[in-house]
């Protein structure tokens, strides 16, 4: 499993992190990422997360195949967001992101999409990309339909999106 790797996007480093390599002041600041009010009304399971909870969760990773948690920073060690996969088997995986809220660096939400598929295609194998999102994260589902992800189900709360990774998808994300 990766823990620490770089990717050039746009003739920038940026450095993927493993939650399993990352230091405690560096979870709980993700911790306080995740528990932020604009972040945990976008996310699925929107309840505040205990530090005990949250220190439990990073510390089961490693025995976790299904799970990875990368954490996404530039060379000048800002840190700009979260990455994740989940439900990972047979080249299929779930993803999910979000940004540092305090993070002035502009568009993170692509820059963590591009992370995302690269590390996905390259690293880890997927070759099919699946999300959940709230229909009232107009934004994200923006980000998704600019990275090409085509709804597959829909309700009144919840849209199911889907990727296939083919070689030619990276021709734009690299760049």
């Amino acid at each position: 499993m990766i823990q620490e790797k770089n990717y050039t996007i746009n003739q920038k480093t940026y450095l993927l992190t493993n939650f399993t390599a990352l230091s405690r002041p560096d979870l709980l600041e993700i911790l306080h990422w995740r528990n932020n009010d604009q972040v945990r009304f976008n996310m699925n399971h929107s309840d505040i997360i205990s530090e005990t909870d949250h220190f439990a969760f990073v510390e089961r990773l490693p025995q976790k195949k299904d799970k990875c948690y990368f954490q996404v920073s530039d060379k000048e060690k800002n840190k700009i967001g979260i990455i994740y996969f989940d439900k990972i088997g047979d080249n299929i995986a779930w993803l999910g992101i979000y940004s540092n809220p305090k993070s002035p660096i502009e568009k993170k939400g692509s820059l963590l999409m591009k992370t995302l598929l690269l590390t996905a295609y390259n690293d880890l194998s997927i070759r099919t990309l699946f999300l959940e999102v709230k229909t009232s994260n107009v934004g994200a589902i923006g980000l998704y339909h600019k990275f090409n992800f085509l709804i597959t189900e829909q309700n009144n709360e919840y849209i199911i999106m889907k990727k296939d990774l083919t070689p030619d998808v990276f021709v734009d994300v690299s760049k």
